[in-house]
């Protein structure tokens, strides 16, 4: 290529130099952007496909298309395109991009130039230029244009950095063309007097006001106008702005104001519209490149980190850090700009690191920004300074809290002292105007909390107010008194009522425990709210973190030989419930009930004896032993009948109708389950919720699983996926994981395959596998039934392997199940030496045994497998067990078909199949079905 300039709008660029210029002046410009600018200019108006530009500028580079997206958007930010009205790249949708402007060489005429599209004529007039592309804004942009068409005064409201001034920017330009006359756009950040304010507009509008009446003036002027009027930044003279707007909607009907301001001007007409931030991906969300740039924050992340750092690329390895920067910068785009902004020097990993000190980092604005847009810190004085001294005083304290919170606790933490201030009300809901606090008004609830930024810079002030170690207290005061309300609520409220109330307080609960575990701390503070918080962190699944923060008070409580009993025997009551769900230890178990047991009853105290009986029974139940566990539990009811609470007495005949279930005695178990729902039923309890050992599992959930189980077993498999199903549904309706995870694997797996269902076994292991993914639960459950939806896929010696699996499926065997290698299970089954306690599934356990050993073919396989199955039959018979009698019937009458006793295996099978009413269509009876018809 010869050494020759092309030049377009005021820009020429030398391929051959790889140099840009913008009027004379040298722009920087990274070597990819470049590459990809001079192969667009050279294609003129051609279509460069997407495809063509990736293999250009990075070959033998494999690179995602979304690093190409950021690269134009960073080439369009240097060219001024969106903003100045020149398009020079244009995007054709799903192919590629091409180059708008007509291209020409300085040294050649006109007629030799390189010609395009012609350009589009200017449509924003009288707007200060923008050199950025808008990121996220468009729906916001549409929203105000059509607010504006209808009610003329429309006020953008957001806190500092939000972008208010962008989007009334955009919002301008993309109704320039709506008016007859240019867009007027009037700056108003360092005006605060009246006078000023109409001389500011008039001077915009060409004007020179005279006399006393300057409104007046300017009312005349624009009667016979049309054309938007733009104020911004409103926040430093909000009534005379208003009056303003007011004096001129009412004069000239062909004038709409678009304003923004930090909190609503409050005029006659005025439509406000809160700007909110951008976009941001869930933080436990894993997304590839493509998906995470389809939230607004990381396109803008992405964007300008690409401007500021020609090598930054947005890549797997550092995606997640990005999300986790534009999280902790709230979304909002000052900050993000900023943040991006400094990765030429931290790197991504580097500036992830520093946040913590953000005001430090995030310092380098653009030069021709306004001066408190330059930096956060300036962003932050300009709205502080703003505020009356209470105002100052309350949001400093409120920075104390780092989650969200309520009106009641904003009171009781605004007013630094007992007595609350009069005004205080006033002072945090002008806070809240200001847009210093945001709030969440999406449930029953009205919820408040301050943007991250804004509570480190609020943090600040309350040290150097000398009130940070005060406020300490008082929050961990305040927080251990919800803590236990929340606690006695729990007794009385539904799960979604009380999360809705309490669950968005688990950030502050975390900080007042850490702060009363800390040297200058108050440990009994702490203690009681690690003790009165269980139900929070069993209701958001939060087992690992509490055992640890159990842990911990306990190492605290035997260092302190003043603490009193009662404490030392909740927590412990507390960390035995919290192994059971988060570690399974039976030992660890063992050792916190017991004691918590010998405390309950050396002080007398019932209801702490109940909780640590049914962690005992628990336990007893994890290790398989039913016969000891069943004796824990009639001592269970013992106490519970003696103690005369209902609810505890509802959880006796719970617990005993499971151990039953598990022992064999499905009758006994079905009419304690009659029992639980009769007594719900009469005396309208409310699921029980009395005590900690209970916010395990939701009692419907609980019982419906049981249920399904018992159904199926005595031969109502309809009946059962019935259940099973309700089960599911209403955990999924509690949004309670725990007992998701409980109707999963008791219920909604194994109904499923016992069933032959597979398409509602492969729903329920999906839902697992998701429920385990996100909470760390029941994954070894969930690992299991996918093997056993596998191997049922599978070949015959796959689907008899599932059916060892399956009836081995229990708390006590789980984990060793899941050790075993599904692939190459034993064919030559030992007899068992005694019948083990879990005599629930034991007929099907010696059934599949026996088919093992007739797929295994030794020499006395059928001697010892018939055996095996007559042992099956009596069990199935004597427990009223019929799908598992059937099963057997079915293996039975096989293996007498086979060995010339035909009539007498088409009775029993006959006679077994007729003891059915339901379930035709499941897989055993169709399978029964067609043996008939084979033996006729």
């Amino acid at each position: 290529m010869s050494d020759v300039s092309l030049s377009f709008g005021p820009f020429r660029l030398n391929p051959t130099r790889r140099t840009l210029t913008r009027d004379g002046k040298p722009l920087r410009l990274g070597s990819r952007a470049l590459d990809l600018l001079i192969a667009l200019v050279e294609s003129g108006e051609n279509l460069f496909s997407k495809e063509e530009l990736l293999k250009r500028v990075w070959p033998d580079t494999f690179i995602e298309e979304a690093n190409l997206r950021v690269h134009i958007a960073a080439l369009r930010k240097l060219l001024g395109d969106e903003g100045s009205g020149d398009q020079y790249i244009g995007t054709v949708a799903g192919r590629g991009y091409c180059f708008l402007a007509p291209v020409g060489r300085p040294d050649e005429s006109a007629d030799d130039a390189i010609t395009a599209r012609p350009r589009p004529a200017t449509a924003v007039r009288s707007l200060p230029a923008s050199i950025t592309r808008v990121i996220g804004r468009s729906e916001a942009v549409a929203n105000i244009s059509g607010q504006l068409a209808r009610r003329r005064f429309v006020t953008i409201v957001g806190p500092g950095g939000i972008g208010k001034t962008t989007v009334a920017l955009a919002v301008a330009g993309h109704l320039a063309d709506s008016y007859l006359h240019p867009v007027c756009f009037v700056e108003l950040a360092s005006l605060s007097d009246a006078k000023l304010i109409t001389g500011a507009l008039a001077s915009v509008l060409g004007l020179a006001t005279f006399g006393d009446q300057p409104v007046s003036t300017l009312v005349a002027y624009l009667q016979d106008k049309s054309l938007l009027i733009v104020l911004d930044n409103c926040e430093q003279a909000l009534d005379a702005v208003a009056a303003l707007a007011e004096s001129l909607l009412r004069g000239a009907s062909g004038v709409h104001v678009l304003a923004t301001s930090r909190q609503p001007l409050r005029g006659e007409g005025e439509f406000v519209y809160h700007i909110t931030a951008l976009a941001v991906p869930p933080r436990e969300s894993r997304l590839s490149i493509s998906e995470a740039l389809g939230f607004s924050a990381v396109e803008l992340f992405a964007e300008r980190a690409a401007a500021s750092l020609d090598s930054f690329e947005l890549t797997d390895g550092n995606v997640a850090t990005v999300v986790e920067i534009c999280h902790r910068l709230d979304g909002i785009p000052l900050a993000i700009e900023l943040a991006a902004a400094r990765v030429d020097l931290f790197g991504v990993e580097g500036l992830a690191t520093r946040l913590n000190d953000c005001f430090s980092v995030l310092t380098k604005g653009r030069r021709t920004a306004l001066p408190r847009h330059q930096t956060l810190r300036a962003t932050l004085d300009w709205s502080f300074e703003l505020l009356s001294d209470a105002e100052k005083s309350v949001l400093a304290r409120l920075s104390i809290l780092i989650g969200e919170f309520t009106m009641e606790t904003a009171i009781a933490l605004g007013a630094g002292s007992e007595d609350a201030p009069a005004g205080l009300v006033d002072a945090i809901t002008n806070l809240v105007e200001k847009s210093l606090i945001a709030t969440d008004l999406g449930g029953n609830v009205v919820h408040y909390r301050m943007l991250g930024t804004t509570r480190a810079y609020a943090m600040e002030k309350l040290v150097l107010n000398g009130e940070a170690g005060g406020m300490a207290r008082r929050h961990a005061i305040h927080f251990r008194e919800l803590a236990q309300k929340a606690e006695a609520d729990w007794k009385t409220l539904t799960a979604p009522q009380w999360s809705s109330i309490y669950g968005r307080t688990i950030d502050d609960m975390r900080q007042a425990i850490d702060w009363a575990f800390s040297e200058g701390g108050e440990l009994a503070i702490g203690l009681d709210i690690t003790i009165a918080t269980a139900p929070l962190w069993f209701q958001l699944s939060l087992m690992d973190e509490y055992r640890e923060r159990l842990q911990k008070a306990l190492e605290c409580v035997a260092k302190d030989p003043a603490t009193d009993l009662v404490r030392e025997m909740r927590l412990r009551i507390a960390l035995g419930h919290a192994v059971w769900y988060s570690a399974n230890d039976a030992d660890r178990m063992q050792d916190a009930f017991t004691r918590a047991l010998e405390i309950a009853e050396e002080i007398d105290d019932r209801s702490a004896q109940l909780q640590s009986l049914w962690g005992m029974w628990a336990m007893l139940r994890s290790r398989g032993a039913y016969d000891r566990a069943l004796q824990v539990a009639e001592r269970y009811e013992e106490v519970a009948i003696g103690f005369g609470d209902p609810q505890f007495i509802s959880l006796a005949n719970r617990i005993l109708s499971v151990n039953h279930h598990y022992l064999g005695h499905q009758d006994v178990a079905l009419r304690l389950v009659a029992s639980v729902q009769s007594q719900a039923a009469k005396s309208g309890l409310q699921k029980a919720r009395s005590a900690n050992h209970d916010v395990q599992l939701d009692r419907d959930v609980a019982m419906a699983t049981l249920l399904a189980r018992i159904n199926w077993l005595q031969g109502f498999p309809d009946q059962a996926a019935a259940r099973a199903r309700e089960a599911v549904e209403e955990a999924l309706a509690t949004r309670h994981v725990l007992s998701l995870g409980y109707a999963l694997c008791m219920a909604g797996c194994p109904i499923a395959l016992w069933n032959g269902d597979l398409s509602e076994g492969t729903r329920c292991t999906g839902l697992l596998r998701e429920y385990a993914a996100r909470n760390g639960l029941y994954s070894s459950w969930g690992e299991c039934y996918e093997h056993i939806v596998a191997l049922r896929q599978g070949t015959e010696k796959h689907i008899l392997t599932a059916a060892f699996i399956e009836p081995r499926i229990d708390v006590s065997t789980i984990a060793r199940l899941t050790q075993l290698d599904f692939s190459d299970i034993r064919t030559d089954v030992p007899a068992e030496k005694e019948p083990p306690e879990a005599l629930w599934s034991y007929p099907e356990v010696l059934r599949v045994d026996a088919e093992f050993l007739l797929h295994a073919g030794s020499a006395d396989a059928e001697k010892r497998a018939e055996k095996k199955l007559l042992q099956a039959l009596e069990l199935s018979q004597a427990q009223m067990l019929r799908s598992f009698e059937l099963r057997t019937a079915i293996s039975l009458a096989g293996l007498w078909s086979r060995t010339k006793r035909g009539a007498r295996a088409k009775d029993l099978l006959q006679t077994t199949y007729d003891k059915f009413t339901e379930g035709f269509a499941t897989n055993d009876l169709k399978q029964a079905r067609d043996l008939l018809e084979r033996m006729s």
